[in-house]
């Protein structure tokens, strides 16, 4: 082929841009054909609308009156307005128990005898103290000057015992908060001294003396043989320390020994004689006690073994010479202090074996207390 021929052949440059800038306009229009063929999009739902709340109905009308309402109302309302719903005669009551209250405060105030009272009474008994007087206040609550009293025998027990106060000549009685003193007194005892010291009153009694008793089990505890017993077995306590008898060594209750516990709501001055195990009997024996007419013996359990109401019943049996003179049973919760007076007087002016023997089926929390003491007449 000639160099003119293959010139023609060929386009030119700007032949070419033409035909370029010609089909770009045709590719574009094929896009925007093909957009065109594409469906629409589908429209978002809407969101419900709130529903809307129903009106509320009106409210109904109220109902007249009645006739005797106003009335009512002005019969209530003056209470009311004063911020006091209760009638007048109980408001009227109440503050007339009110001040009856405060000045029965003031009175009783008025009656609490203070230190110096207190000082003045243990100033008068010491001064005419003798041997045999015994200390009673009334009532037997009233503890505040025990501490000016010291060294001076009081009796605790909450009301006057026959049998306690026969061992002695004279009483003292200091009375307070209003309290006579008679109230603390036998009805039968002899009245020798009053005196009145400021908010107390200072009273000394004649007694109708029993004696001095021939012999006291407590007093003379150390005279006694101690010992437990099992069938055959036998063991001697023989272990004497701060004044009491133990079965080989030191026991916080495992002991026979002086005590003041309370037993019936009152503080006795007894023997501690705690039952030993089962089947174990727990016998105190005294050698040589100088009998007289009467043998009075005492018993009773402690507080706190009749609130527990462990263990069983205690058993508590006396022999004199020998022979049974006493056997009685203490229940589990049987609270008080029981005396028995045991005629001797086939044996007055002799000096005859008295045993205590003491024993329980189940021993735990029976603390059993006990005295005895032998009378000429």
């Amino acid at each position: 082929m000639s160099d003119d021929a293959l010139l023609r052949e060929q386009p030119c440059n700007g032949e070419v841009s033409g035909a370029v800038a010609s089909v770009a306009p045709a590719r574009a229009r094929g896009h925007e054909d093909e957009h065109q063929d594409e469906p629409p999009a589908e429209p978002r739902p809407a969101l419900p609308a709130a529903p809307v709340p129903a009106p509320r109905p009106a409210p109904e009308p109220a109902p007249p009156p009645r006739p005797d309402a106003p009335r009512r109302r002005e019969q209530a309302s003056p209470r009311l307005r004063a911020g006091f719903p209760w009638p007048p005669p109980l408001l009227a009551a109440f503050a007339i128990l009110a001040l009856l209250l405060f000045a029965l405060q003031l009175r009783w105030a008025e009656q609490v005898p203070d230190e110096q009272d207190w000082a003045a009474a243990s100033a008068v008994l010491r001064t005419g103290w003798e041997e045999g007087d015994l200390l009673r206040i009334e009532p037997w609550w009233a503890s505040q000057g025990l501490s000016q009293l010291r060294g001076l025998p009081v009796d605790r027990v909450r009301r006057p015992e026959r049998p306690r106060l026969a061992r002695y000549r004279r009483l003292w009685v200091i009375a307070a908060h209003g309290h006579a003193c008679t109230d603390g007194a036998l009805a039968e005892a002899e009245l020798q001294v009053r005196q009145e010291l400021h908010r107390l009153t200072l009273c000394r009694f004649a007694l109708p003396w029993r004696g001095r008793p021939l012999y006291d089990l407590r007093e003379r505890l150390q005279d006694a043989r101690v010992r437990r017993e099992s069938g055959k077995k036998v063991e001697e306590c023989s272990l004497w320390a701060k004044g009491s008898w133990y079965c080989g060594k030191l026991h916080a209750w495992q002991f026979v020994g002086p005590v003041t516990k309370d037993v019936d709501d009152n503080p006795r001055e007894a023997i501690w004689a705690h039952p030993p195990a089962k089947d174990t009997r727990l016998v105190i024996e005294y050698p040589v006690v100088p009998l007289g007419q009467t043998l009075e013996l005492e018993a009773g359990l402690t507080l706190r073994s009749i609130i527990s109401g462990e263990g069983s019943a205690v058993h508590f049996l006396v022999r004199v010479a020998g022979e049974k003179v006493l056997d009685t049973t203490l229940a589990p919760r049987q609270k008080g202090w029981f005396t028995w007076s045991i005629d001797t007087a086939h044996l007055a002016g002799r000096s005859e074996r008295v045993s205590v023997v003491i024993w329980a089926k189940d021993h735990q929390v029976r603390q059993l207390l006990f005295a005895g003491r032998s009378w000429e007449s």
